[in-house]
């Protein structure tokens, strides 16, 4: 995660903490100074192994960790290390989760009820004829989140 993804919702009220894959404990410092009975919910998209392994220690007794990112597709070689007598002692639960597939009339409900904001997702949105652009800055460029593309002409609204 870079700096400017988190800006976006930042600007919704919504308190950030840069992650540093450099060195977790100054990020994991912040974090249970400011959380000091531990974290709910942590819900990872991210598919870093060491970053999974450290952030069940910041669940609180009875918390729950979803991993959403689909590790070991990005370094077969990276395995996750779970400490299994955490989850007992503390009572965690771990819940693996895919893409919601056959989900789509939900996902349009939670959009039009304001549950969910597409925008917070979106980086930038191109006409089809520059695919290839977004598609580059997708791959190569960090800020970049989503690119939408719109085959017939802009969008309403835009």
């Amino acid at each position: 995660m870079v700096a400017s993804k988190l800006e976006k919702i930042r600007t919704r009220g919504i308190e950030t903490i840069l992650v540093d894959r450099e060195h977790y404990e100054k990020h994991e410092t912040v974090l249970k100074k400011q959380f000091p009975h531990g974290f709910d919910y942590i819900i990872d998209t991210t598919a870093d192994a060491d970053l999974i392994t450290r952030s069940i220690g910041l669940l609180k007794k009875g918390g729950t960790f979803v991993n959403y990112a689909f590790q070991n597709n990005v370094n077969m070689a990276e395995k996750v290390e779970l400490d299994m007598k955490l989850f007992a002692t503390r009572q965690l639960s771990y819940i693996g989760s895919t893409f919601q597939h056959f989900k789509f009339p939900q996902t349009l409900k939670a959009i039009e009820e304001g549950k969910v904001d597409p925008e917070l997702a979106i980086t930038e949105v191109l006409p089809l004829d520059q695919f290839f652009a977004g598609m580059e800055h997708v791959l190569n460029d960090p800020h970049t989140i989503k690119v939408v593309f719109e085959p017939n002409g802009p969008s309403e609204g835009r």
